[in-house]
């Protein structure tokens, strides 16, 4: 960790904001929590004055026993069918309970290697507004960083809240996902909008 203060700051925010950790700061600290170096999570500057992330929650890579639930909590949001593999998704849990509170999918397009996707982003009923889709979407794109990918696309047509985390909007789609834009938009949900983040300025 760069700056001593950060650790204490941590450690010692049980629902706080952490106003001006500088982005190497942020970095460090958030991948020592990812490896269990921190017992609380980060956030980012970015975050500072959207939400509050609560404190003894972490993100952890989802397993072959979340199929069930995620398959779920998927249908149960409305969040359309539940597509991939249990380990292409991502599962925020409450420390002390295990309790399952939120998931997200990383999805890198099989003919486009660079093209990286998050979808199926939702957070349960009774946990929200509390910054977990925040950190769904910040360990989403710390994966997508880590596989080499430049720049994280999100389709949706409530970009409200992912453009309150940096992502801007973007008519000039890659192939997989203009494809996948005009499929929605032809089955009535024609106000889909892309929008992209470049990792490395997250």
């Amino acid at each position: 960790i760069n700056s001593p203060n950060v650790i204490s700051t941590i450690k010692s925010t049980r629902f706080g904001f952490i106003p001006s950790l500088r982005r190497d700061e942020y970095r460090s600290a958030y991948r020592c929590y990812l490896t269990g170096g921190v017992s609380l999570p980060v956030v980012a500057p970015r975050f500072t004055s959207m939400r509050l992330v609560r404190a003894g929650m972490y993100v952890r890579d989802g397993k072959g026993r979340d199929e069930t639930w995620l398959r779920d909590g998927i249908e149960a949001m409305g969040l359309g069918e539940a597509v991939g593999e249990p380990q292409e998704y991502v599962i925020a849990v409450e420390e002390d309970s295990d309790e399952r509170a939120g998931f997200g999918r990383l999805c890198v397009h099989a003919d486009e290697s660079t093209v990286c996707e998050l979808t199926h982003i939702g957070v349960h009923q009774s946990w929200r507004d509390q910054g977990i889709g925040a950190h769904i979407i910040e360990r989403l794109l710390t994966k997508a960083g880590d596989a080499g990918v430049e720049t994280a696309y999100i389709l949706t047509d409530e970009p409200g809240y992912p453009t309150q985390l940096g992502f801007e909007r973007v008519d000039d789609l890659p192939t997989p996902l203009a494809d996948r834009r005009r499929k929605k938009a032809a089955g009535g949900d024609d106000e889909v909008v892309g929008l992209a983040i470049d990792i490395d300025d997250f």
